[in-house]
C-alpha cells in the first residue's frame, strides 16, 4: 500500500487540472423506467425532461466539475409555493450519482437514496453519492433524519443550469486519488416534490423519512396544478407502475451498454427492490489505495462531541465531511481520535485542512488502514 500524504493527494489533483472530462452517454427516449413510466401533463416537467444522455466528470484541480445532460431544456418554475408564506423558483429534475470512487467493488454502500426503491449488486458497492436537487436544504435535513448513509450523501447548494445541463463544481478532496474513469458509476433521475405539507417524521420518536422528496409512480398519471402537495408529490404524480409496490421511483438510469434498462427496472417484487450495478470502465483495483468505510455506530459516550465517518483513506491521509452540526473548536490544527468499527481507539489524528464542506486528516501515529471515524471530545485542543 502507497503511503501518500495531503500533499501528495493535492499534487495528484494539480496534475490532472487539465486532463479532458470523462464523459458516459446514455442512451436517448428512455425516461420511461420499466417502459411503461408516463408523464402527469405539467408544463414544467414535460416528457423527455427526466431523460438523462450524458454525465460528464472534469477534474479541475482544485475542484471536480459534474455535469449532467438531459434530452431537452430544463423550464424553471417560477415561484412554486413550498409553504403557505414561501415560494421559490424551482425545476423538475433531480439526479443522484453514486460512486465507487476506489475500484474496490465489495466494499461500500449497497442502497440507493431513500424513496428511489433501487439496491445496488453484491459486487458494486458505492462510496460516495452526489443529489443534485433544487431543494437541497430540505433533501440534506431529510436524509439526516431517514437515511443511515448519510453522511457519505453530499448535496450541494449551489448548482447551475445552462439549457438541458446541470452543473455542481465539488471539492477535488472528496474524490479520493484515482481518476474518474477508474471508477464505477451510475446515474439516475427523479423529480423532486415541493411538499407543502408538515413532514410526518419532524416530531416522531422514531424519525424517518421514507421518500426523500422523490415524486410518486402510480398506476395512473396523477392531477397536477394545485399549490398543495404531499411529500410524494401526490396528486401530481407519474403513471405506469404495475404493481404499485416497491417499483423503482426512477424514471432513467445510466448502465453499462449491454443491459436492457426497461427489462432490469421490471425486476421487482413486494418485497425485493430492483438491484442495478455500477457502471465500470476498468478492471478491478488489485490495490486498493482508497479505503472507503462504512457509516459506524455512533458512540453514546457523553464526553464525545461528534463521531465523524470517513470518506476515503490513503495511507496516513484521510478526508471526511464536515458533521451536520459542527462543535466548537473544528478547526485545523487540532488533534482528534481515530477509532476503529467497535469503537476502539486506533490513533490520532490532526485536521490539516478543512475546505469547504470537506475535512483533511493526517495521522501523526498509525496507518489508517483499519479506521472507520475520527472522534472530537470535549476539551479537544
Amino acid at each position: 500500500m502507497h503511503h501518500l500524504s495531503v500533499v501528495a493527494i493535492f499534487a495528484f489533483f494539480a496534475t490532472t487540472a487539465n486532463a479532458q472530462p470523462v464523459v458516459w452517454l446514455d442512451p436517448a427516449d428512455d425516461d420511461t423506467g420499466g417502459g411503461t413510466y408516463r408523464y402527469p401533463g405539467l408544463d414544467a416537467l414535460p416528457p423527455g425532461l427526466l431523460d438523462l444522455r450524458e454525465i460528464t466528470i472534469e477534474n479541475q484541480g482544485k475542484d471536480v466539475v459534474i455535469r449532467a445532460t438531459m434530452n431537452r431544456k430544463i423550464p424553471i418554475a417560477r415561484q412554486i409555493r413550498l409553504a403557505e408564506d414561501e415560494t421559490q423558483d424551482v425545476f423538475y429534475v433531480q439526479v443522484d450519482l453514486y460512486l465507487d470512487l476506489d475500484g474496490n467493488r465489495k466494499n461500500g454502500y449497497f442502497q440507493a437514496v431513500p424513496g428511489r426503491n433501487i439496491a445496488f449488486s453484491d459486487n458494486t458497492g458505492w462510496d460516495l453519492a452526489i443529489v443534485l436537487t433544487p431543494i437541497a436544504k430540505r433533501v440534506r435535513a431529510a436524509l439526516k433524519r431517514g437515511a443511515d448513509n448519510s453522511v457519505n450523501i453530499y448535496v450541494p447548494d449551489r448548482l447551475t443550469l445552462k439549457g438541458r445541463v446541470i452543473e455542481a463544481r465539488l471539492p477535488s478532496t472528496l474524490f479520493g486519488i484515482y481518476p474518474p474513469d477508474k471508477w464505477g458509476i451510475t446515474a439516475m433521475t427523479t423529480s423532486p416534490t415541493f411538499s407543502t405539507s408538515i413532514e410526518p417524521w419532524i416530531d416522531s420518536e422514531t424519525p424517518t423519512a421514507e421518500n426523500i422528496y422523490t415524486r410518486e409512480i402510480t398506476q395512473n398519471p396523477g392531477v397536477c396544478g394545485q399549490w398543495k402537495e404531499d411529500s410524494d408529490g401526490r396528486p401530481c404524480t407519474f403513471g405506469g407502475c404495475s404493481p404499485c409496490v416497491n417499483h423503482p421511483r426512477i424514471l432513467d438510469v445510466l448502465l453499462p451498454p449491454d443491459i436492457d434498462q426497461a427489462a432490469l427496472l421490471r425486476t421487482y417484487s413486494p418485497t425485493q427492490p430492483t438491484t442495478i450495478p455500477l457502471w465500470y470502465r476498468s478492471p478491478p483495483t488489485k490495490e486498493t489505495e482508497i479505503m472507503p468505510v462504512r457509516l459506524a455506530e455512533t458512540s453514546s459516550s457523553p464526553e464525545k462531541l461528534f463521531r465523524q465517518p470517513l470518506i476515503a483513506i490513503s495511507g496516513q491521509s484521510a478526508t471526511a465531511l464536515v458533521p451536520a452540526n459542527p462543535a466548537n473548536g473544528l478547526k485545523p490544527g487540532i488533534f482528534v481520535d481515530l477509532v476503529d468499527s467497535s469503537g476502539t481507539v486506533t490513533g490520532k489524528a490532526v485536521i490539516a485542512d478543512i475546505v469547504g464542506q470537506v475535512i483533511i486528516l493526517h495521522s501523526t501515529s498509525a496507518i489508517l488502514s483499519n479506521t472507520s471515524a475520527f472522534v472530537l471530545k470535549s476539551g479537544s485542543p
